[in-house]
C-alpha cells in the first residue's frame, strides 16, 4: 500500500479504516514522522517526500493524549538475555522443534544444535529440549549445562564435580582427561552409579568459545575427543547436546571424529515461521494478563521478517515494550518509542550511555571495547567476549565507582554477570548489541588496530598468569611493546593490575636482553682486540722462530768450521811433529858419522844422509 497516496487521501478525508490504520502504524514504526507547527503539520516519508496535512487530518494519526498508569507485574519477556531452564514457563513458539529434539536425544547419544547467532540455541537447549528431557526421565537423571570458556576441561571438570567434598576432585579429572582420552566415559559411568542416577545430559552451550576462547591447541583436542568418546558406545548412558554458531561449523572441519558426528548428528535451526513468531510474541503476555493495542503485533512481525538472528532484538523489543505500556495494554506508541525491533538494543545502550557522567562514559567505552573479540577487519565477525569482573577493574581506586557502573549496565539489561567459581564474569547480554549500537561500531572501528592490541595483551597476560608467570610466555617484544607503552599513555586505554604486570616483565625483560646484547657486544669487542694482539704476537714468535733457526744455522756452520780447522790444525801439528823428528833423527845421523868417519871418506854419506833427510823433509810437506 502506497503510504503518499494514503496520505493524500486523509488530507482529501477520504481514507480507508485501513488504510488509516496503515499510516498510524508506519508512524509508530518511525518509517513517517511529523513535524512543522501544530496548524500546518508535514509528514516526512521515508528520504524525503512531504506532505502537509491539517490539523484535523494529523488528529487522525496523533495517539491518545489520555495516558494510563502501568499495571504493575512481572515483565513476560526476557529481553536480550536467553531462556534458561527456570523460564520455561515463558518459553513458547518452539514446540514442534523441542519435541524433535528430545526425540532426537533419545535415540541418539550426540546432537549439535546448529544455527545463526541469534537463532535461540541456547534457549531452545536450555528451556525446550532439558524441561523435556526431565518430563521423559520419570527418575531424574543428571543435568550438567556449561559453557567452554578459555579452559574447556577446567569448566567440564568442575561442573561434574560440584558435589564432591574433595578440593583436588576437579584438577584430578582435568589431568585424567588431558591424559587418556577415556577418562570422561569412566567418571561417568562411576558418577551414576554412585547416585543411582541412570543417566545423564550434558549441554556444552556455546561449543564455538572451543575454537574462539581456548588458545591451547592441547586442551581443545582432548576436551573434543572425550566428549565423542562418552558417546561413542551403543550403551553409553551419557548423552552429549551441543549448541554451535553456524559461522564457526567450519573449525569442527579441523577434527575428524567431530565432523563424522556432525555429518550424522545436527539439528540446523531456521527462521522461526510467522505462527510461531506470533505465538511467541503473544503467548507469555496473554499468559500473565497483558494484551496488545491491534496492529502491534502485525507490525512486529513485519519488522521481524525470516531474519533468523532477530530472536534476541525481539523480546528485547517486547521488553522494552512493556515497560512503557499503559495499563496493561502494549501498544503502538510505546512499540514506537522503544525504538522497534533492530532500534530497540541500540536505543536502550545510548539512552543509558546518554545519563552517564563523562568519566563514566570513558569507562563504559572501556568496557565495552573489552567485552568485544575483534576480527579481522569484518564487522560481521566481531563477537562478544566474557571477561572476568576483576579484569575490568584497572585501578584499585576505581573499582567502587565501575563495580557500580557494571550494575547500571546489568540493571538495564545491557550486560549480563554470571558468578563461576566464586568469580563473576561480565559479558555483554547479546552480540546483537556489538551489531547494532552504531557508537560501539564506531568505537570499535575507530580504535581497531589499538583495541587488538590491547585484546593481544589480554590474552597473552591470562596465558602467563595460568602458567605460572613463564617467561617464555612474555611475548610483546621490540614494535609491538613500544606501541603498547605509548598506548598505555592515553587515558581510555586502561590495564589491570595482572596486565600492568606482565606488561613490566616484557619490559624488564627487553631491557635485560638489551643490557645482554650490549655486554655480549663488549665481550665480542674485547675478543676482537685480544685477537689482533694474538695475530701481532704470533707474527713476533714467527720472526724470532726464524731468527732463532737462521742462528742455529750459523751456529751449526761455525762449529762445522772450526772443527774444519781444528782437524787441519790438529794434522800441521803432526806433521811438524814428524818433520821434528825427521831433523832430530838426521841430525843424530850426521852427528854419529862425523864422530866416527873421517871427513873426507864419509863426505859423500854424509852429503847422502843430508839428502835423504831434505827428502823426507820434502815429502812430510807433500803430505
Amino acid at each position: 500500500m502506497d503510504k503518499t497516496k494514503a496520505l493524500q487521501k486523509l488530507l482529501n478525508g477520504t481514507a480507508t479504516k485501513k488504510e488509516i490504520e496503515m499510516l498510524k502504524q508506519a508512524l509508530a514504526n518511525g518509517d513517517i514522522s511529523i513535524g512543522g507547527d501544530v496548524n500546518r503539520s508535514v509528514v516526512i516519508i521515508g528520504s524525503g517526500n512531504k506532505v502537509e496535512l491539517t490539523a484535523e487530518a494529523l488528529g487522525i494519526l496523533k495517539p491518545e493524549s489520555t495516558s494510563v498508569e502501568p499495571v504493575e507485574g512481572e515483565p513476560p519477556y526476557m529481553g536480550m538475555r536467553f531462556f534458561d531452564t527456570a523460564d520455561a514457563d515463558l518459553f513458547y513458539g518452539r514446540e514442534a522443534l523441542t519435541r524433535e529434539l528430545a526425540a532426537r536425544v533419545a535415540k541418539e547419544n550426540f546432537l549439535a544444535i546448529v544455527g545463526a547467532s541469534g537463532s535461540g540455541k541456547s534457549s531452545v537447549a536450555r528451556a525446550g529440549l532439558i524441561p523435556a528431557w526431565q518430563k521423559e526421565n520419570a527418575e531424574r537423571g543428571a543435568i550438567h549445562v556449561i559453557t567452554p570458556t578459555a579452559y574447556p576441561l577446567e569448566s567440564l571438570a568442575a561442573s561434574l564435580t560440584r558435589e564432591s567434598e574433595s578440593v583436588t576432585a576437579t584438577s584430578t579429572l582435568m589431568d585424567d582427561m588431558n591424559r587418556d582420552v577415556r577418562s570422561l566415559r569412566l567418571y561417568v559411568r562411576k558418577m551414576l552409579s554412585g547416585s543411582g542416577e541412570p543417566s545423564a545430559l550434558l549441554v556444552v552451550d556455546q561449543f564455538e568459545e572451543t575454537f574462539t576462547l581456548c588458545k591451547d591447541l592441547v586442551e581443545r583436542k582432548a576436551f573434543i575427543e572425550n566428549l565423542l568418546a562418552l558417546t561413542d558406545e551403543e550403551d553409553s548412558p551419557a548423552r552429549v547436546v551441543l549448541t554451535l554458531r553456524a559461522d564457526f561449523y567450519h573449525h569442527c572441519a579441523e577434527y575428524e571424529g567431530l565432523r563424522l558426528a556432525l555429518e550424522k548428528h545436527q539439528a540446523y535451526i531456521g527462521a522461526m515461521t510467522p505462527d510461531e513468531l506470533r505465538e511467541a510474541i503473544i503467548a507469555p503476555a496473554e499468559k500473565n494478563g497483558w494484551d496488545f493495542q491491534p496492529g502491534l503485533v502485525d507490525l512486529i512481525l513485519g519488522d521481524v521478517g525470516a531474519e533468523p538472528g532477530a530472536l534476541p532484538l525481539l523480546s528485547h523489543a517486547l521488553l522494552e515494550t512493556w515497560k512503557r505500556r499503559q495499563g496493561q495494554i502494549l501498544t503502538l506508541q510505546g512499540y514506537a518509542d522503544a525504538g522497534g525491533v533492530k532500534k530497540a538494543i541500540a536505543q536502550t545502550a545510548e539512552s543509558v550511555y546518554d545519563y552517564l557522567s563523562p568519566a563514566e562514559q570513558t569507562i563504559v567505552r572501556d568496557i565495552f571495547l573489552r567485552l568485544t573479540r575483534l576480527g579481522d577487519y569484518d564487522e560481521g565477525r566481531d563477537t562478544s567476549k566474557r571477561v572476568a569482573m576483576s579484569d575490568l577493574l584497572p585501578l584499585e581506586r576505581e573499582s567502587i565507582s565501575i563495580t557500580i557502573l557494571l550494575e547500571k549496565l546489568a540493571n538495564a539489561r545491557l550486560i549480563v554477570k554470571t558468578l563461576k567459581e566464586n568469580k563473576i564474569e561480565i559479558e555483554v547480554a547479546h552480540e546483537a548489541l556489538i551489531q547494532y549500537w552504531e557508537k560501539l561500531r564506531v568505537w570499535l572501528d575507530e580504535d581497531r588496530d589499538n583495541a587488538k592490541l590491547r585484546e593481544s595483551v589480554s590474552d597473552a597476560t591470562k596465558e602467563w598468569a595460568k602458567h605460572g608467570k613463564d617467561e617464555s610466555l612474555l611475548i610483546h617484544r621490540g614494535g609491538r611493546l613500544e606501541d603498547i607503552e605509548t598506548l598505555s599513555q592515553q587515558m581510555r586505554y586502561k590495564f589491570n593490575a595482572v596486565e600492568e604486570a606482565y606488561l613490566s616483565s616484557c619490559v624488564f625483560l627487553r631491557d635485560q636482553e638489551a643490557s645482554d646484547r650490549r655486554k655480549m657486544q663488549e665481550l665480542t669487542d674485547q675478543l676482537s682486540i685480544f685477537t689482533k694482539k694474538a695475530e701481532q704476537t704470533t707474527e713476533i714468535e714467527k720472526i724470532h722462530a726464524k731468527a732463532a733457526a737462521e742462528q742455529a744455522g750459523l751456529r751449526r756452520e761455525i762449529l762445522h768450521e772450526t772443527q774444519k780447522r781444528d782437524i787441519q790444525l790438529d794434522e800441521m801439528r803432526q806433521q811438524l811433529q814428524r818433520r821434528q823428528e825427521l831433523v832430530v833423527k838426521a841430525t843424530d845421523a850426521i852427528s854419529q858419522a862425523l864422530e866416527h868417519s873421517t871427513y873426507s871418506r864419509n863426505t859423500v854419506e854424509t852429503k847422502r844422509a843430508i839428502e835423504d833427510l831434505l827428502a823426507a823433509i820434502r815429502g812430510e810437506d807433500e803430505k
